[in-house]
């Protein structure tokens, strides 16, 4: 008890109250609440001093993340909504492709119909305008997987009915973006590819030889077919590289079944055999069926032409078309991005070697190769404008002229100020916004250091008011993007930095360096002359 701390003496008492049948814990529990006693932490003899809060308006209006906020709360309902019915919409999609599989043709058409009376009339406003490209973008983010299942239902149901493995985007569940309808379209044309291996196991249990090389058929042209395609890495990619293991599945059951009727052949002819299976028919490939639709027994092609077609060759070379237009579009973006991400962040590197004049003529030119890029190639791939490189410039040259802003004013602009300010010639996104000002705690954390260094306390506390600024204007914004929350954490580090930085010039301000003694214990000087010698000095 004399020897421990005052927290696990506590502890220890609390623990030892469960003894008392040893002869020898009474005088331990008197010894220890004797020590107890006198421990301060117990009594409340003085009341600590109330922190004093950071004079954050002079850095920030109290409003400057009042934008985001109000933004980002009234797109909150409408994206909950939005998410609610594409989740009712993939199940209806579902459920439909299961009847399909079960011959209940005229239910899944009518479930799909339902699901499509799901879909809203209008896209969802989560970030800006109610007619945006944001609003586009978020659009095609939440109902992607109900469009690809809607596709996908849809395919295979024209596919049991006509032979034609294809089926049109509906105008309810397109985004108004090109490429990222196409790729939705191909996302549900490769799963109902993969459909057919499910029809084919299930019509092999009925040795329906000629409904499994159907499928195989289909299955094989459109392989063929989507390998024209030169996919990059991406979902669509994995998702069309199942697609060779479903004709592989396939060919596998077709010759299963075969053999499986060349043995019921070879035992008592076609005709005992399907006696002996109980009257399960056994349909045998004719060559004079091809022509025929499903219901009749036959192939389930197409004819066009004398050709049999069982994929839509033409929409599927348009969607091709577009689609290697678009991937050209996208390397084209992403090599020209790459002059302003650097010149963006040698402004930030001219305004941390006090050159602000020099970084604001670099973060002109910033802004004009991004507004010629948003010109010239975003226009026909809008999709291109919040994903890869072209938005990693943006937040780059915003994180850049806030600190501009922040070195000239020693404030922090808000969204609506920086749209009119920033010279950019579209539209600034609140997850650009705040991806720019999350990224300014760093530079201001070196800021913070080099005004540390020149005893500059004032624009030290500029700096650690603007980071305290950001710090809590993020935790009041809700739903922030998966993207910014994993900068959270940098900002809390960029808070603690310079809280402890801001410490340490009390101290030099005090007269006294870091580590030093408050009150420095004396001794009489060895020289005995009366004096006494600093055993902080010594």
């Amino acid at each position: 008890a004399d020897r421990c701390p005052p927290r696990q003496a506590i502890r220890l008492l609390a623990s030892l109250g469960a003894l008392r049948g040893n002869r020898l814990i009474p005088r331990v529990l008197v010894r220890m609440a004797a020590f107890a006693s006198n421990i301060s932490i117990l009594r409340v003899d003085r009341v600590p001093t109330t922190p004093e809060p950071f004079s954050a308006s002079e850095v920030a209006a109290p409003d400057v993340f009042e934008a985001c906020n109000s933004l980002l709360s009234a797109s909150e309902a409408s994206r909950t909504e939005m998410q609610a019915r594409s989740r009712a919409g993939v199940a209806l999609c579902r459920q439909a492709l299961g009847r399909l599989h079960r011959g209940d043709l005229d239910t899944a058409e009518t479930m799909l119909h339902e699901s499509l009376a799901l879909a809203p009339a209008h896209a969802v406003s989560p970030i800006i305008g109610e007619d945006s490209l944001a609003a586009q973008l978020e659009q095609a983010r939440l109902t992607g997987a109900w469009a690809e299942a809607f596709v996908g239902a849809a395919c295979f149901g024209s596919w049991l009915r006509t032979g034609v493995l294809s089926a049109p985007m509906p105008p309810s569940l397109a985004s108004g973006i090109g490429e990222l309808d196409d790729e939705k379209w191909l996302g549900g044309f490769i799963n109902a590819v993969r459909a057919l291996e499910r029809y084919a196991v299930l019509r092999a249990e009925r040795l329906d030889v000629t409904s499994v090389s159907c499928a195989l058929d289909t299955a094989h042209a459109a392989e063929a077919a989507l390998m024209e395609f030169e996919f990059r890495n991406s979902d669509l990619r994995r998702s069309y590289d199942g697609v060779k293991y479903t004709s592989k599945r396939i060919e596998e059951v077709l010759y299963e079944v075969r053999m499986a009727l060349l043995r019921l052949e070879a035992a008592s002819g076609a005709a005992s055999a399907a006696a002996a299976l109980g009257g399960i028919s056994v349909v045998a490939r004719a060559g004079g069926d091809k022509d025929k639709s499903l219901g009749e027994g036959g192939s389930g092609v197409a004819t066009a032409g004398g050709e049999t077609l069982v994929v839509d060759v033409a929409v599927l070379g348009a969607v091709c078309k577009r689609y290697q237009r678009h991937d050209a579009t996208r390397e084209d973006v992403i090599k020209r991005c790459r002059e302003p991400q650097k010149v963006a962040k040698s402004s930030v590197y001219a305004l941390q070697r006090s050159e602000p004049d020099k970084a604001a003529a670099l973060l002109e030119a910033c802004a004009a190769s991004l507004n010629a890029i948003h010109a010239e190639l975003l226009a026909s791939s809008p999709s291109l404008r919040q994903s890869g490189s072209f938005l990693a410039v943006v937040e780059e040259y915003l994180e850049g002229w806030l600190l501009l802003a922040f070195v000239r004013e020693r404030r922090l602009p808000s969204l609506p100020e920086t749209q009119r300010r920033a010279g950019l010639a579209f539209e600034v996104t609140v997850a650009e916004y705040l991806g720019g000002a999350f990224d300014l705690t760093g530079e201001a954390v070196r800021l913070a250091v080099r005004a540390a260094g020149a005893q500059d306390r004032p624009q030290l506390g500029a700096c650690l008011a603007l980071v305290d600024t950001i710090n809590e204007g993020a935790y009041a914004l809700p739903n922030l993007p998966h993207g910014l929350q994993k900068k959270l954490g940098a900002n809390r580090s960029a808070l603690a930095k310079l809280e402890a930085l801001w410490y340490e010039q009390a101290l030099v301000a005090a007269g006294r360096p870091k580590g030093r003694p408050v009150d420095a214990p004396t001794v009489p000087n060895a020289d005995g002359d009366g004096g006494t010698t600093d055993i902080a000095d010594e």
